[in-house]
């Protein structure tokens, strides 16, 4: 990421489609954590952290660092369009059967790959905005 500190330089050993789930993580989790909508399990309590939560049941859930954000479709448009690239690609089908073959991978689209990399920027924005309060 531009404008990290060399602390940060371990990000650069990481490929593109390993970084793609993080920043489409990031893209969530920021503004609903600036937001206060985040899912944070009590350690000490068993609890169910999927889609379900009480009564209403999300199109999304995403767990990341420690906590689970819930959400519906359109909530967050870059994040839908990973999903749908994932479906195209095979990605979720693979995931959810190991015995499905593994093989090469189309690359996502550039313009996608741009949209969240500013996703992924605005995240680091609001993070930032956020720990200086």
């Amino acid at each position: 990421m531009e404008g990290r500190s060399k602390a940060d330089s371990y990000w650069k050993t990481w490929s593109k489609e390993e970084l793609i789930p993080v920043l489409a993580a990031m893209g969530v989790a920021a503004p609903m954590d600036a937001a206060g909508t985040t899912f944070q399990p009590d350690p000490n309590v068993l609890t169910h952290t999927g889609r379900r939560s009480g009564d209403k049941v999300y199109d999304h859930a995403v767990g990341y660092n420690g906590r689970t954000y819930r959400f519906m479709t359109g909530d967050f448009p870059v994040y839908d369009e990973y999903v749908e690239l994932r479906k195209e690609r095979g990605l979720l089908e693979r995931a959810r059967d190991p015995m499905l073959p593994r093989g090469p991978e189309a690359p996502y689209p550039e313009e996608f790959v741009k949209r969240l990399l500013e996703s992924g920027y605005s995240a680091l924005a609001i993070r930032e905005t956020f720990a200086q309060k």
